[in-house]
């Protein structure tokens, strides 16, 4: 990738940076007609515009990421209180904004960073994505200074969040902009994407029914993965509900008081990197925090103690989460759903999404 990913941003002047060469990022002087986005932040006036940057790309000097993800991505600090996410990316995929912008407003009181300003580039194959940069320490970083009942509570009040968002459901595995998930645990690489460079973005499957789901989840070999899936999971699944599905510790900003006792007040700042929002069969989003070692806490002191091992959050989510799907509670819930959306799909039957014959051809999915 030409230029590399954590190369995509320069500074070109005082409050002023190059998103490539075809996007400018700077404070406002007063009315700007071409303005592709106007924003206030702090009291200070931004916007982005487009144009012909590349001489002044050549003279800027790059911004250095402050943190390179482990896929196709980077960030950048545009002075204290923005973030520029770049993000490798190819056409027709779910855009984070898009997902971000559809969870507040289902559940507006889940914390999110506002965001700004969102571009696809073409010529440069990523996207730019400005959003709000929210002060204070990742749950990864306070994890090891806060004692059993502060976890409790903080996992506690995540989990708060994570069931508001269980409660909306859709009966095909999908973002909300109607494309397919991102999460290439749950389905594995697309055959697409065998044989493209490590920087491509994951490519997303089409969305699917819950009886194309199982075909292709049978056709995995979980043990070559050293996973355990058990097929009756998906047998019963006849809807999907929205989760996150990417909790990790490195994705939550909470209080900077939050290892203190005299703590008052919501012990989460903000949730990140929406990316992988989607609906998901209800195991799932239990199942993965179960093994998948994003999820553990990084960086902590060896010997681990023995209320703080690294995978003590990720144990604990998957618990909880677990619990849940065997309530009879969520067991009633869940048929009240599934009868709702029986009804409904008998009064809009021939328009329905969720028929396999009204589905286009989704290629390796269909059974």
């Amino acid at each position: 990738m030409e230029p590399p990913i954590e190369h995509s941003v320069k500074l070109i002047g005082p409050n002023r940076w190059a998103l490539g060469h075809n996007f400018v990022c700077e404070r406002a002087q007063g009315d700007v007609q071409d303005a592709l986005a106007v924003w206030e932040i702090k009291g200070e006036a931004y916007h982005v515009r487009k144009g012909d940057f590349e001489a002044e790309w050549k003279a800027g000097s790059i911004l250095e990421p402050f943190h390179r993800a482990v896929g196709p991505s980077a960030l950048h600090l545009l002075g204290e209180n923005m973030v520029c996410k770049i993000v490798s990316m190819i056409p027709n995929q779910p855009s984070e904004m898009d997902i971000k912008r559809f969870v507040r407003q289902i559940e507006p009181d889940i914390p999110i960073p506002d965001d700004y300003f969102y571009q696809f580039d073409e010529e440069w194959e990523r996207a730019f994505f400005i959003m709000e940069r929210i002060p204070g320490p990742t749950l990864a970083e306070v994890w090891n200074d806060i004692s059993l009942a502060q976890m409790d509570q903080l996992v506690t009040e995540l989990l708060g969040h994570v069931q508001k968002m269980l409660e909306h459901t859709a009966p095909l595995l999908s973002s909300p902009g109607g494309y397919g998930v991102c999460d290439g645990w749950l389905m594995g690489p697309h055959p697409e994407q065998e044989g493209l460079p490590h920087w491509k973005p994951i490519i997303a499957y089409p969305v699917c029914t819950a009886k194309q789901l199982r075909c292709h989840l049978e056709k995995i070999d979980f043990a070559k993965k050293n996973l355990t899936w058990d097929p009756a999971w998906q047998r019963d699944n006849t809807i999907f509900n929205f989760g996150h599905s990417d909790l990790t510790p490195t994705n939550i900003i909470v209080a900077d008081t939050i290892a203190s006792k005299e703590h008052r007040g919501p012990r989460i700042k903000s949730i990140l990197d929406w990316e992988c929002g989607g609906y998901y069969p209800l195991w799932w989003l239990w199942y993965k925090p179960s093994f998948c070692w994003t999820m553990d806490v990084p960086k902590l002191p060896r010997p681990y103690p023995r209320d703080k091992h690294p995978w003590m959050f990720r144990s604990t989510m998957a618990g909880c989460l677990k619990l849940w799907t065997d309530f009879d509670e969520s067991e009633r819930i869940v048929r009240e759903q599934e009868n709702a959306l029986a009804a409904a799909r008998e009064e809009e039957k021939s328009s329905d999404p969720s028929d396999p014959e009204a589905l286009p051809d989704i290629g390796s999915l269909q059974c």
